[in-house]
């Protein structure tokens, strides 16, 4: 491969803008911009074009906040963030460390919400969330505290991107990674992804810049990240581990002789910058001191070590897991590249094929391969030792890296001649599939996804318990006076008023409206079939009406509920089945 990144010098990282300006301009023939131009406009203004890329994105994500109601996670998180900010302690459920729970706690916590009292981290975030009859603006507030680390994970890409690409390199990857639907979706969450994501994003950085030039400042940036990193969740520790390693491995095949780099300021730095990681992580737990589960002995940060004890508990346990039709307590080896093939944009899988082609061609040239061996790292851990699968949202960070090599294959198609319209039409058609499925970022599918998603991933990926508000307010469109519903979380936090509402059985029909969301819908019938395998389900053999994102509308007939109640009985009654319409 010839152009734009194969004309970059190794040893220089500051290469796109003098490639822009040698480059051929494929793009005057067309009579478009000249590329060399465009990179000189974009460098002179890059910090404002990120700075409005990262606003629209922003109020993209705002815009969601009332239309969603609370998922299944955010309400234990929030509950454990205000037992922080509140008592102090960390002891509610230590899953996950303190930071992004603190973060999207601390505004309803500002303007009068406080912990309630006794109950589980679901119940007591329920009732945080709905003090004082305000559930819209406290689920807002506790939504905000999400955005300074989905700002922090922009800046790392579009700094990352800057040192590899050049400005105009990293606006297309601050474009790319602001339009990803997944990126959007959980940064308008009040859950701990995009917090790992900015935060683990922001430690890589901060580990290769210090690498470069360790110096007491740059250790001491590299300290803070890494603290950031592991308060943000339990993940952040083998995934920063993988993801350096897959770097150091790639850099050390491309050029051996880097390792003579290694001096003493390194070995020192590094022995600073943990110390300033653990003091800030203890600091994190209030400076706590006392007995962790499985110990005889007293230690710093107790509830630390008792949430990593619980991970390594769940991990070695497994976690119900679904995909493709299929059931595994213990998860699947191909869960996350498949996750990613259906949640990830195509046109930015394209772009992203290009771009790792051409990291992959020039491989000895150590920088060259930086982001996408951060990536490769992530998932490859993940794949390998994740018996977790319950969305994509588990290896979120793999996206700074992978908007960094797809930008990087944008360019290289901008700088051939036929290809320009190609990397053209992949950027348009990213950005307006990102537009279009607005505000349905966290049940977005791709085109490979078809038109029921739910026969390859439910869960987080699609449906959470986000879409209960929008359930009511079609309920109330439709006037329906009262429903049978298989709820993902209490009703009461949807934020409209339901008709009543009863539990419904799906071995029985019976006439009437029902509901389902879809990640409830299918455990409960996985639950069934484990004790009866042959059961029938009649939400399998009648249309839904409707589909509300996540949710399934049905209303069934009289007829309807007696035909198919009757096709269970044999022969017979399959023929009456075939004359009688199931819905109205």
């Amino acid at each position: 491969m010839e152009g734009v990144l194969d004309e970059a010098p190794a040893h220089n990282l500051e290469f796109m803008p003098l490639l822009i300006e040698r480059a051929p301009s494929h793009a005057a023939n067309l009579g478009l911009p000249s590329v060399s131009s465009l990179g000189g406009w974009a460098e002179r203004h890059a910090r404002t074009l990120a700075f409005v890329l990262v606003i629209v994105a922003t109020v993209r994500i705002v815009a969601t906040w009332s239309v969603f109601s609370p998922t299944a996670d955010e309400c234990a998180h929030i509950a454990c963030g205000m037992e922080w900010i509140d008592h102090h302690t960390y002891e509610l459920e230590p899953q996950h460390p303190p930071l992004a729970r603190i973060a999207v706690a601390l505004g309803p916590y500002l303007t009068g919400a406080r912990d309630p009292g006794k109950g589980s981290p679901s119940e007591l975030g329920a009732a945080i969330l709905a003090d004082q009859g305000r559930l819209g603006r406290n689920l807002a507030l506790a939504r905000a505290g999400t955005l300074p680390f989905f700002w922090l994970a922009c800046a790392v890409v579009f700094l990352w991107a800057r040192r590899l690409l050049g400005p105009t390199g990293a606006l297309v990857a601050l474009l790319f990674f602001t339009a990803l639907p997944p990126v959007l979706g959980h940064a308008g969450l009040a859950t701990t992804d995009m917090a790992l994501t900015g935060a683990l994003g922001a430690a890589v950085l901060a580990t290769l810049i210090w690498a470069e030039q360790p110096n007491v400042s740059n250790t001491v940036l590299l300290g803070c990240a890494g603290a950031l990193a592991v308060l943000s969740k339990f993940s952040s520790l083998p995934f920063f581990a993988s993801s350096m390693l897959s770097i150091a491995a790639w850099q050390v095949a491309a050029d051996w002789r880097i390792v003579r780099k290694v001096t003493r300021r390194h070995i020192f730095g590094l022995a600073g910058a943990s110390a300033l990681v653990g003091v800030l992580v203890w600091g994190g737990y209030f400076f706590s001191y006392g007995t962790a589960i499985g110990t005889d002995y007293r230690r710093p940060a107790p509830e630390f070590f008792n949430g990593l004890w619980a991970v390594r508990l769940h991990n070695s346990s497994g976690h119900l897991a679904y995909l493709l039709g299929r059931f595994s307590q213990t998860g699947f080896r191909e869960y996350y590249p498949v996750a990613l093939g259906v949640k990830t944009p195509l046109a930015f899988l394209a772009l992203l094929l290009v771009g790792a082609g051409a990291c992959l061609a020039k491989w000895k040239e150590p920088a060259r391969g930086q982001a996408l061996a951060f990536s490769a790292g992530i998932l490859g851990f993940a794949v390998a030792f994740s018996r977790i699968n319950i969305g994509i949202r588990h290896v979120l960070p793999v996206y700074i890296g992978f908007s960094i090599v797809a930008a990087a294959g944008f360019l290289w198609l901008l700088q051939r001649r036929g290809t320009t319209w190609a990397g053209a039409v992949l950027a348009g058609w990213l950005v307006l599939s990102s537009a279009v499925v607005h505000p349905g970022y966290l049940s977005y599918f791709n085109l490979a996804g078809g038109s029921k998603p739910e026969r390859i991933l439910i869960d987080s990926d699609l449906d959470w318990g986000q879409d209960m508000k929008r359930l009511a307010l079609r309920l109330q469109e439709l006037q329906v006076p009262s429903f049978g519903y298989i709820a993902a979380i209490y009703p009461r936090l949807a934020g409209a008023a339901f008709p009543p509402m009863r539990d419904f059985d799906t071995e029985r029909a019976a006439p009437g409206w029902y509901a389902a969301h879809i990640t409830q819908l299918t455990l409960r019938d996985h639950d069934i079939l484990v004790q009866n395998p042959g059961a029938r389900f009649w939400v399998d053999d009648m249309a839904p009406i409707e589909r509300i994102g996540g949710i399934l509308l049905w209303r069934v007939s009289a007829a309807g509920a007696a035909a198919w109640n009757a096709s269970r009985l044999g022969d017979k009654g399959r023929r009456i089945a075939r004359r009688a319409p199931y819905v109205e």
